[in-house]
């Protein structure tokens, strides 16, 4: 194919346009600095967010089972089946983040997690439900209040958007939980 004239002369006017730095083979102290790639990089209050949550929904799907096992009522026995679904699907998408930002999750639930774990692993019927639900009530309330903190203090918008996106799950869970605590006697705050 054959260019005219002006359409050869428009070609090369448009190719000497091109900056140096922007050239192959040419190094110029004028070339246009690429910005970083994570616009967002994850600060402490991010990682300790994704570090913590991790350990509360690892607690939340073994006290769900327990539910299961320990206890004779079907409304706890419902709400245990509801935290270890919703909680694992939590978990895996928590997961998925944290190898994202390059965030190690620690192995082992908090020292007060294993406590409770353990405590709620020695109750049965009544005193399990009264126990859990109980635990339950708190530990939503203070999970709305880390999760608000998040989406108000952290810096990486994923971890940002992970947190805003799971607060409508916690107050429905905490409703939940003031629901079944109501029916079987549980005084909530």
């Amino acid at each position: 194919m054959k260019l005219s004239p002006l359409l050869t002369a428009l070609a090369c006017f448009a190719l000497a346009q091109i900056p140096l730095a922007a050239q192959p083979g040419k190094n110029t102290s004028s070339a246009v600095t690429i910005p970083p790639e994570d616009p967002d990089p994850i600060n402490d209050t991010d990682t300790n967010f994704i570090k913590t949550t991790s350990q509360g929904l690892r607690f939340e799907i073994l006290a769900g089972d327990l539910a299961l096992s320990h206890s004779a009522d079907p409304s706890v026995k419902q709400f245990g089946r509801w935290m270890k679904r919703d909680h694992s699907a939590d978990f895996t998408t928590l997961k998925a983040l944290a190898r994202e930002e390059g965030v190690p999750l620690p192995p082992d639930l908090s020292e007060e997690q294993t406590m409770e774990l353990q405590k709620l692993q020695g109750l049965y019927y009544g005193a399990f439900d009264q126990e859990y639900i109980s635990f339950e009530i708190q530990d939503h309330q203070m999970d709305i209040q880390d999760f608000t903190e998040e989406v108000r203090n952290g810096q990486d918008f994923d971890v940002k958007r992970y947190a805003s996106n799971s607060i409508t799950e916690l107050l429905e869970h905490l409703y939940f939980a003031k629901s079944v605590g109501k029916a079987i006697g549980v005084q909530s705050p």
